[in-house]
């Protein structure tokens, strides 16, 4: 099943697309798989690409679910619809959810969503996640980390390099590790 409503997702149009969203949505709550449920989350994700509003229901109805891995799908399609667009609407949906949500996937995914939205104006990602950085919540600041490197990748900017020196003596290897590939 995720693995045809994957590949007919992409060629499917209006109505038989959101059929295969409901019919995937339900498989995900009936299920007790996880790998089939984050199969699901970012088969979604995935299919809302460049949708900007359209995508609007699906997402939201993704981040009111219980189940974290819908929310962490949530936060990846949200980033993927408005990608590149710079919208203030989707930044304060991942900004919100990156210091709110109870998951710390979810959080990561948020984080580093903010980068898929800013790619186009990458020097707004470092001011964005300057004070995540300073997060308690290790997962928060190593995608924050991911997410200055994600977008400033291959600019060789000082300024995002010299941000992210201080987390290459973090408490916990995964931040030094986030810091690393970020620079």
């Amino acid at each position: 099943l995720v693995g045809s409503g994957a590949g007919n997702a992409s060629s499917s149009a209006g109505e038989e697309l959101a059929e295969l969203v409901a019919e995937l949505r339900n498989y995900s709550r009936e299920t007790h798989h996880e790998k089939i449920i984050r199969g699901i989350a970012m088969c979604l994700a995935l299919v809302n690409y460049g949708q900007e509003e359209n995508a609007d229901a699906t997402i939201e109805e993704m981040r009111g679910d219980r189940d974290p891995i819908i929310r962490y799908g949530a936060m990846y399609g949200l980033a993927l619809a408005y990608c590149g667009t710079g919208s203030n609407k989707a930044i304060r949906i991942l900004l919100h959810t990156a210091v709110s949500d109870v998951s710390d996937d979810v959080r990561m995914a948020a984080v580093i969503g903010l980068a898929f939205v800013l790619h186009k104006t990458p020097e707004r990602v470092p001011d964005l996640v300057r004070l995540l950085l300073e997060s308690f919540n290790p997962h928060v600041r190593y995608a924050s980390c991911m997410a200055v490197g994600i977008a400033m990748a291959g600019t060789g900017d000082s300024d995002s390099v010299a941000l992210l020196e201080p987390m290459l003596t973090d408490m916990t290897d995964y931040v030094r590790q986030g810091a690393l590939l970020g620079t």
